[in-house]
């Protein structure tokens, strides 16, 4: 039997620079699921960030954030067995959007291939976990701010 993402996931608070913490969750990607989200993230840089001009700071360092989460994906989608991975609120997010605007947009093309068919239909089953997980992420988030203050 096939493993599942984000069946065995956990919220964490791990500390980061400058002193503060942060909420994350850790679990387990399939490369399957891990190969689909990294060809998201792929188109979306390509829509995105390479055909327009980056002209603003904040394009530079969304495209910086989309790169960085390609390559950690990447490592698990190379690995036969898939791997564990630790993803803030705001990665959680962009991987959530990633994969719904991925497999809306493709879904709705003239014909595919069945390899896009097939990553449409397990982007779309990520969607609904993806998006509960940030949210999930978020509100422990400002659960720990409170806590904080």
């Amino acid at each position: 039997m096939e493993p599942v993402s984000f069946a065995h996931a956990e919220l964490q608070v791990v500390p980061v620079a400058g002193g503060d913490d942060e909420v994350v969750l850790a679990t387990n990607l399939t490369a399957a699921d891990a190969r689909a989200l990294v060809e998201a993230l792929s188109w979306q840089r390509a829509r995105d960030h390479l055909v327009p001009a980056i002209e603003t700071a904040e394009h530079v360092l969304a495209l910086r954030e989309l790169t960085a989460l390609v390559d950690l994906l990447e490592v698990v989608a190379d690995d036969p067995h898939g791997g564990p991975v630790v993803l803030n609120g705001p990665r959680l997010r962009l991987l959530a959007e990633a994969a719904c605007r991925y497999a809306h947009e493709r879904d709705g093309e003239g014909y595919v291939t069945g390899e896009v068919r097939d990553r449409v239909e397990r982007l779309r089953n990520l969607t609904g976990p993806l998006f509960e997980w940030a949210a999930r992420v978020a509100q422990a988030d400002r659960r720990e701010l409170a806590r904080r203050w």
